[in-house]
């Protein structure tokens, strides 16, 4: 497998070339999928076929818009490391939960930060599934924006070298939708992207065995 650094600039080079032929008017239905894919990553531009017009614009039908600010966070700790970091995530926001076991309602302000580390670990979990030519479909209906997950390249990276990271972050998804759960008595859409998640790496698991 190639270094990082070689992997981004594969990625610019195939960008640059395939934006060439898409001005020039070459080829520019497979130009444009293949320009989509290097803004996402990903070698495998027949994968986004279907999210690419013919006149070789991104389909935006099939792909979510692109965030007005990142405001997700992905921090992944090691497994041991998961009760911890719950805690620390938490920590100044316990007295709401006391208080609402009394049933006084303030506002929880660590659901928020809870949320925006449960959004990060979404996108590196579907990127790295784009990346290993899963149905992403059975993650959400419509892709991500590849600036929403362009930050997370390396972290997608890292889990593909590494199947301890990958369940690493699977745990820590699971510890943060329980614990948001707990707070809040509403299930986060990450709980069912999560179980999505793991059905498509026990599929893959079970086709390469």
């Amino acid at each position: 497998m190639s270094s990082f650094t070689e992997f981004i600039a594969t990625m610019e080079h195939r960008r640059r070339s395939a934006s060439d032929a898409l001005e020039d008017g070459r080829s520019v239905r497979r130009a444009g999928a293949v320009l989509l894919a290097s803004r996402y990553g990903l070698y495998n531009a027949a994968l986004l076929a279907d999210a690419v017009k013919t006149n070789g614009r991104p389909d935006y039908r099939r792909i979510s818009e692109a965030p007005p600010s990142r405001w997700h966070v992905c921090e992944i700790p090691a497994y041991a490391d998961i009760s911890a970091a719950v805690a620390d995530l938490t920590r100044d926001s316990n007295r709401a939960l006391s208080l609402r076991a009394l049933g006084v309602i303030i506002e929880d302000k660590s659901v928020k930060r809870i949320s925006r580390h449960i959004r990060g670990v979404m996108r590196a979990l579907w990127l790295y599934h784009l990346w290993a030519g899963h149905s992403v479909g059975e993650l959400r209906d419509k892709r991500y924006h590849p600036a929403d997950v362009k930050p997370y390249w390396a972290e997608a990276w890292r889990m593909h070298g590494d199947g301890e990271r990958l369940a690493d972050a699977s745990a820590w998804l699971h510890a943060l939708c329980a614990e948001y759960h707990r707070r809040t008595d509403k299930p986060h859409a990450g709980a069912a992207f999560l179980v999505a998640s793991q059905a498509l790496i026990t599929r893959a698991t079970m086709e390469t065995a």
